[in-house]
């Protein structure tokens, strides 16, 4: 079992004292803590600097933020489990057709990675 799916573990915002569980990102379009770190911490002020999608993805709500992976035990009493509300706007984001994070990977640099043949 991969460590960002045993239940004991989370992101954790210290910067905002928010964090999201492992345990509640779907086995879907293979998500991981690393989804969610880009999709929370992208920033650029040309709102143009986006993926194509219905979410607004160009001001994240943790950029600049100090994250780490922990587990549950570890963080404060008072943080606040934001998992249901980042993991659906991440999976909002891949259940689009163009971006699967393979497809979105290939797309950003086709150069380095190539989809298998068919």
């Amino acid at each position: 079992m991969p460590m960002c799916y045993n239940s004991k573990f989370v992101l954790f915002d210290i910067t905002a004292n928010q964090y999201v569980r492992a345990s509640s990102i779907p086995d879907k379009h293979g998500l991981n803590f690393g989804h969610i770190v880009l999709l929370q911490t992208c920033w650029s002020t040309d709102p143009s600097v986006t993926i194509n999608c219905e979410e607004v993805l160009n001001r994240g709500p943790w950029a600049g933020h100090r994250l780490e992976i922990t587990t549950i035990d570890c963080i404060d009493k008072d943080a606040k489990d934001v998992s249901e509300e980042v993991v659906n706007k991440v999976v909002g984001v891949f259940d689009q057709d163009d971006y699967t994070p393979f497809k979105w990977h290939c797309q950003s640099y086709p150069h380095i990675l190539r989809p298998p043949p068919i």
